[in-house]
């Protein structure tokens, strides 16, 4: 099965994931994945579907990478292969699971690293309000 990878970028973003040990009391991402999702919508609206080349790093450990299984349990594949159909024009990478991996973890770096940036410029206490401006502001 295919893995997405948790790039680094996503550290500061961690604890609002309901899943993460250090959670914070507003948290607002339900999992990891849908974390990486929604940074990866971030992402895309950021570079207008163009793929970022820019180098990822990655975690060794923890947070584990996260079996595409567990994006499609969680009703987030439909957003991954529209993502992948609007950013590559093809509809060949609807069955390249490792191409799919790829994009998303591409498209959530870039968009950690803007969330990240967002955190750093409000409070931790405002972020999810930042979160819910920004949803609300997509042009």
């Amino acid at each position: 099965m295919s893995r997405v990878r948790v790039p680094k970028a996503a550290a500061p973003l961690l604890i609002y994931c309901k899943t993460n040990a250090q959670k914070r009391a507003d948290a607002c991402f339900g999992s990891y994945a849908e974390l990486l999702m929604f940074a990866a919508a971030v992402g895309f609206q950021r570079y207008q579907g163009k793929p970022p080349g820019d180098r990822i790093e990655f975690f060794d450990a923890s947070p584990d990478p996260i079996d595409l299984a567990i994006f499609k349990n969680q009703h987030l594949f439909p957003q991954l292969l529209l993502m992948g159909l609007a950013s590559t024009g093809s509809h060949a990478i609807a069955r390249n699971e490792e191409g799919l991996c790829a994009l998303l973890e591409r498209f959530a770096t870039a968009g950690s690293q803007h969330l990240a940036q967002t955190l750093i410029s409000s409070t931790p206490d405002s972020f999810i309000f930042t979160v819910a401006h920004m949803i609300v502001q997509q042009k």
